[in-house]
């Protein structure tokens, strides 16, 4: 069995399997952290507001030219930044109040795609409004070949410190490298939650895939609702600049260390219709249902406990078992689906783990504690509470969490808004989705209670949950009122309602922002999940400072790096700034007993987790940064773009064999290793495969039996020592007698000096001396007539 690991990030894995001359794709998820590498897509503002960022922009534009005529120095382009970031500021104070007039980030407005603050319009300094070389620019740096290439980048990438960023573009997301297989040749994609669909309308359109993708319902409707949500985001304007000419070979040089390894695989957003073709593909399974693939194995989703829908995968053929892990929470906080089923998942050959949080890893329990009370603190002074999220998983599973917590500090008029154009569907699928929640929940559907808080909190006047498709929606505008908690897309910080937040609210102190989902923000080691505001804010205070050296994610230098990238557009920052993730997979520590429970023959891990090497930190609860297996159990790892052999042999195949072949077989019984009496009987057939089914039936060739006759003869069947002893005697020997061999126990029948059978129930060994003549040979010949007569042969 052959595995290709496609997957570039550990939070989006892909891997393909090859078994049995059939090809299994593992997930199709896409990596949204290279969308940390470009400016935010801001949201269509209002008019009032439209003309104060025309303004902005014509002041950087104009320093912009003096900065090109004097040789585009550092010490102007701070003197840009300084006086712009003030402009700025002073627009978001005069474009209104909490958001009311903000947009839905769907990048409809004129604005452009690349926004009007103040550390935003500083950064464009280098670009017009929709990301293209002004023709003043362009006649003023035409004078040579490598002024031109200067300006050309002008228009695409932005320096912000120690990042550089693309400009002029849509954000990119990575996609797995399938490449590597060809797609036509991949008979199933299977789905372990609706963040592994998302890639699936590039595989459809722009490969030769034509198979089978199998999704649970819940995978499949909140995938829909994700895969629309960013083609409302994302997708490019009519007239818009072309989104990949960053990608100019003249530039490759100024991209990002990151964007030079994986630009070749970022992908701007899909259509809406390829949406739908690609979700037409998708058959809705339920758990523990079993597809019957090409008639050589099944495939069958068991529950993992990671949210609504999410699933293993279990493939079984008649002899042998792999079983593929996706994301696997074992912790009961934050968990509304069905918990972890293991059972399914017992004495498997193979088990393969796709995704293991990276350490240090912080108890869900803890960070979720902390959470709340960043929440209160924040509601307690009078500011609103920032949560840039998807719409689906971890935004429905802090909602009532949210509230509670409100509700416990007595603030009832602290609303929660969900803002997004996703949010009104996610809320009724989850209210209808009984077969794939927890007991808890079902069991408030059997006393005719709704299984979650939403249609109670909210729905009504005087409700605390509000949904709203986007910020400029007239609903929003009418019953928006600070403090308030607001949940928006998108957790890049890039694109989305959360843009415009962090931007309206960004210079008040009294408003925090908590970043919360595990892919953007890794927790800092030595930090443990804590307070992070007070480290966090002296790093945003330093953007500009050197970045770390560490190459590891979990590390806490990597993670510093990542969260000022992810902050950089927005700076100066006065509100304050909490980093809480909350991850519910299982940690290194906890595979290792998930392997104890399951008893699989052989195990496949991520490479970091496989030896001890990998990312360790300070903090947390994880007690170790591999995955350990008993003594007994193989182990193998993959890194990304690897392909990995795996050790499962096919001993054994399934047939059928036809009436006159049947007709001819007298089975007899004989014991086996295990002490059982298995029915056997020799068989001389003719193989046919026809559909992946094996047929056996009675050779029609007088040469194939003559063939067979030729074959080696095999002994079968269980020697006795007094038959042996009989039937020696009556072939003319007399010198015969048995004893008790002392080391086995087992009988020994001597023949003659020279001549010794060692007869065990499982074996017969016969013994020879070294002094013997023409009689042991002769002796021995004997014995071997006499064994073949009370024993068996085919």
């Amino acid at each position: 069995m052959k595995l290709f690991a496609l997957g570039d990030a550990p939070v989006s894995p892909c891997m393909v399997m090859r078994f049995k001359g059939v090809t299994v794709m593992f997930d199709c998820g896409m990596d949204f952290v290279p969308m940390l590498s470009f400016l935010p897509r801001r949201p269509g503002f209002s008019q009032s507001a439209r003309t104060t960022t025309a303004t902005v922009d014509e002041e950087v534009q104009r320093t912009w030219e003096r900065s090109a005529v004097t040789g585009g120095s550092s010490e102007t382009g701070q003197q840009a930044a300084g006086a712009t970031s003030a402009a700025a500021a002073g627009s978001s104070s005069r474009g209104g109040g909490g958001g009311g007039g903000g947009g839905d980030g769907s990048g409809s407005g004129s604005s452009g795609s690349n926004g009007s603050n103040g550390a935003t319009a500083t950064t464009r300094a280098t670009s017009s409004n929709r990301g293209s070389l002004p023709p003043s620019k362009r006649a003023r740096t035409g004078g040579s070949s490598s002024g031109a290439a200067s300006a050309a980048a002008g228009a695409h990438f932005t320096s912000m410190g120690e990042f550089t960023l693309v400009s002029g573009a849509s954000p990119q997301a990575r996609l797995p490298h399938v490449e590597m297989v060809d797609m036509s040749t991949v008979d199933v994609i299977v789905a372990t939650s609706f963040h592994s669909l998302l890639a699936l309308p590039y595989v459809v359109e722009r490969t030769g895939f034509r198979g089978l993708v199998l999704a649970t319902d819940p995978s499949k409707q909140f995938g829909r609702l994700l895969m629309l949500e960013l083609v409302h985001l994302l997708r490019s304007e009519p007239g818009a600049p072309a989104s990949d000419a960053w990608k100019d070979a003249r530039f490759f040089g100024l991209l990002p260390e990151a964007l030079q390894e994986s630009a070749e695989s970022l992908r701007s957003v899909y259509t809406e219709r390829a949406v739908e073709n690609a979700l037409a593909m998708v058959t809705a399974v339920s758990f523990m249902e079993k597809k019957r693939i090409f008639d050589l194995f099944t495939l069958m989703p068991a529950a993992s406990g990671y949210g609504i829908g999410a699933c293993n995968w279990v493939v079984s053929t008649e002899f042998e078992r792999v079983v593929y892990l996706g994301p696997v929470a074992l912790s009961p906080s934050l968990q509304h689906s069905v918990p972890l089923d293991a059972e399914p998942l017992k004495f498997c050959d193979v088990l393969i783990f796709s995704r293991i949080a990276l350490p240090p890893v912080v108890p869900v329990e803890n960070a979720l504690g902390e959470f709340c009370s960043y929440v209160g603190a924040t509601a307690m002074r009078g500011g609103n509470v920032l949560l840039p999220v998807h719409p689906c998983g971890l935004a429905l599973e802090l909602i009532e969490a949210l509230h509670n917590h409100l509700a416990n500090l007595q603030l009832p008029r602290v609303p929660i808004w969900f803002v997004s154009s996703a949010a009104d569907s996610a809320l009724a699928y989850a209210e209808i989705s009984a077969e794939w929640l927890c007991r808890r929940r079902t069991d408030k559907i059997a006393l005719g209670e709704p299984p979650f808080l939403f249609t109670e909190i909210g729905g009504k006047k005087g409700g605390r949950l509000h949904h709203a498709r986007s910020a400029s929606a007239p609903d929003f505008a009418r019953a928006f009122r600070e403090p308030c908690v607001v949940l928006a897309s998108h957790p890049s910080l890039r694109c989305g309602a959360a843009v415009h937040f962090l931007d309206t609210w960004r210079h008040d102190p009294r408003h925090a922002v908590i970043l919360v989902e595990p892919a953007f923000t890794p927790v800092m080691g030595g930090d443990g999940g804590g307070d992070a505001s007070g480290s966090l804010r002296a790093e945003a205070a330093g953007i500009g400072g050197s970045s770390s050296s560490s190459s590891s994610i979990g590390a806490g230098g990597s993670a510093r790096t990542r969260m000022r990238q992810l902050l950089a557009p927005f700076q100066p920052m006065a509100m304050k700034v909490f980093v809480c993730p909350l991850n519910t997979e299982m940690s290194a520590s906890q595979a290792s007993s998930l392997v104890v429970e399951l008893k699989p023959r052989h195990v496949v891990v991520p490479q970091q987790f496989a030896n001890g090497d990998g990312v360790s930190g300070g903090g947390g609860g994880g007690s170790s940064s591999h995955v350990a297996v008993p003594d007994g159990v193989g182990l193998s790892s993959y890194e990304p773009l690897d392909v990995v052999s795996v050790p499962l042999k096919r001993l054994y195949e399934r047939g059928t064999i036809v009436k006159d072949l049947a007709a001819q077989l007298h089975p007899f019984k004989v014991p086996n290793r295990m002490g059982k009496k298995v029915r056997v009987a020799p068989v001389l057939a003719s193989v046919d495969t026809h559909n992946n089914s094996l047929t056996m039936s009675v050779p029609s060739s007088a040469a194939f039996y003559t063939a067979g006759a030729s074959r080696r003869r095999q002994l079968w069947g269980r020697a006795d020592a007094a038959m042996l002893r009989e039937k020696l005697l009556e072939k003319g020997l007399t010198k015969v007698r048995t004893s008790r061999d002392s080391e086995t126990g087992a009988t020994v029948v001597h023949v003659g000096d020279n001549v010794s059978v060692l007869v065990r129930s499982d074996a017969t060994h016969v013994t020879t001396g070294s002094g013997g003549g023409e009689e042991d040979e002769e002796a021995r010949l004997l014995v071997k007539e006499a064994l073949k007569e009370i024993v068996s042969e085919f």
